[in-house]
């Protein structure tokens, strides 16, 4: 949590009225971030976590392995593929991948309830411990 933090200080520039698909709360890279983490906590148990590295089928194992709830994974590897497109899609026209803040709100949303859930105050709960 502290170096999502860290990272989020060093790559986010915020800007009024927009957002910043990869580095903003709620973006790609927080989707990145909840993936590694779970791999780091949960592959000890689950040892065909290492099988794959890309995240959308690390999304889906956590689901079908009990670790996440199953229609959050399938949420936030919807939300992590939508993110892609758009970012393919910016930088094919050499844009940057920063869109109005309105699109993305429930993507976002989703990803902070996810994020608050597996890392949120963890003073009271073993954040490795599977997410219900």
């Amino acid at each position: 949590r502290d170096m999502r933090q860290r990272m989020r200080e060093e790559l986010s520039r915020p800007r009024p009225g927009r957002f910043d698909i990869k580095h903003d709360t709620g973006g790609l890279a927080d989707i990145e971030f909840l993936v590694q983490f779970g791999v780091l906590c949960w592959a000890h148990d689950h040892p065909e976590l290492t099988t794959y590295t890309d995240n959308i089928r690390l999304l889906a194992d956590f689901g079908r392995l009990g670790l996440m709830p199953e229609e959050e994974t399938r949420q936030l590897a919807r939300a992590y593929q939508d993110y892609r497109k758009t970012i393919h899609r910016l930088v094919l026209q050499e844009l940057p991948a920063i869109v109005d803040e309105k699109q993305f709100r429930e993507e976002r949303r989703l990803v902070g309830a996810a994020w608050k859930r597996l890392l949120g105050d963890y003073s009271d709960h073993d954040p490795c411990r599977p997410a219900r």
